[in-house]
């Protein structure tokens, strides 16, 4: 509902310029159940139909604004559910320490696997307690800058963008919660003793 060329095109529709608008699949105007019932109520408003060239729609009559929403929610089910597989597949490459993209940081790259860098990791964790008790990005930043360790892309400066990113970063966040039950399990065990 947000895109300049939509924005117009109801714009154009409410000041009546407009008797039908031609699209040529539902998908390139909108996959979301409630945008389209929004757009239909506006259309209906003024008069104004839908017609789609690979679908043979005409929202001018109750079977084509029938088959508009069940078109509709087919549309919205698929796009949620390629967002579903898509971060299931991510989670378990994340976990298998499988490379999908760049490696992020406190990781390299070693053939299709994603294998940890001790330094890095400790940095990583460092910095999430730092952060966790308060410490800007930028300071984190120049402390990381310190250890003599700089970002992977956008120059040897950290930037406290940079340091937001990997620190908010799936796998920083999975590998700080990792060592930290680790530690936990490690006092507890020495507590015991």
């Amino acid at each position: 509902m947000r895109r300049p060329g939509l924005a117009q095109l109801l714009e154009a529709v409410r000041s009546g310029r407009v008797e039908a608008i031609l699209i040529s699949k539902l998908d390139r105007l909108t996959r979301s159940v409630t945008d389209l019932g929004h757009i239909l109520a506006l259309l209906e408003k003024h008069d104004t139909a839908i017609v789609s060239l690979s679908e043979n729609l005409d929202t001018a009559t109750a079977a084509g604004r029938l088959m508009l929403n069940v078109l509709a929610s087919v549309s919205q089910w698929e796009r949620e559910a390629i967002g579903e597989r898509t971060a299931f597949v991510l989670g378990h490459k994340r976990q298998a320490r499988e490379v999908y993209g760049q490696s992020p940081f406190g990781f390299r790259r070693e053939g299709n696997r994603l294998v940890e860098v001790p330094i890095e990791k400790w940095a990583l964790l460092t910095a999430t307690r730092m952060r966790n008790t308060g410490t800007s990005f930028r300071r984190i930043g120049e402390w990381l800058a310190a250890q003599g360790l700089s970002p992977r892309q956008g120059g040897r400066e950290w930037q406290p963008k940079s340091v937001a990113q990997i620190l908010g970063s799936r796998m920083a966040v999975e590998l700080a919660r990792g060592l930290d039950d680790q530690r936990a399990a490690r006092d507890k065990d020495v507590r015991l003793e």
